[in-house]
């Protein structure tokens, strides 16, 4: 069965050429066939079942080995840059978090004496209106 292409059933129509197969000779192709070429061998060999090296891949020349190396170095300078700005960014953040902390006991500590001023506060302010209780209580004969 054939589809258009411009029907709804698309993927339907891809499948059905075998873009979507998992064998990489009918996907090749399958590819061709969209391209209107011919049929194009499989990249395996189907002597050994791996893959073969493409014939279109470029060679290197021979001074790229060197520019390799020094963008090599580059890259390894960057990443030990790199290291050292996240270490000095941990340290930072440690700094930071201790700074934190000491003002969380600060503010704690703060807060306590200031909660067991007013409980002396409130403390004595009962005491003295129970005596001053006391004391009416006395003088009209309650």
């Amino acid at each position: 069965m054939v589809y258009s292409v411009t029907s709804k059933k698309r993927g339907n129509y891809y499948k059905c050429l075998g873009l979507y197969s998992k064998d990489p000779q009918k996907r090749a192709q399958a590819i061709a066939a969209l391209k209107g070429n011919q049929a194009s061998p499989s990249p395996l060999s189907q002597e050994t079942g791996a893959f073969s090296t493409p014939t279109f891949a470029p060679k290197i020349p021979s001074g790229t080995e060197e520019e390799l190396t020094k963008l090599k170095k580059k890259v390894m300078e960057q990443e030990l840059t790199i290291n050292k700005l996240e270490d000095k960014l941990a340290s930072a953040e440690a700094r930071h978090e201790l700074q934190l902390e000491k003002v969380r006991l600060q503010v704690r500590d703060e807060m306590k004496d200031k909660i067991s001023d007013a409980y002396k506060e409130g403390y004595q302010m009962c005491k003295d209106n129970l005596l001053d209780l006391r004391k009416f209580q006395a003088a009209n004969g309650l």
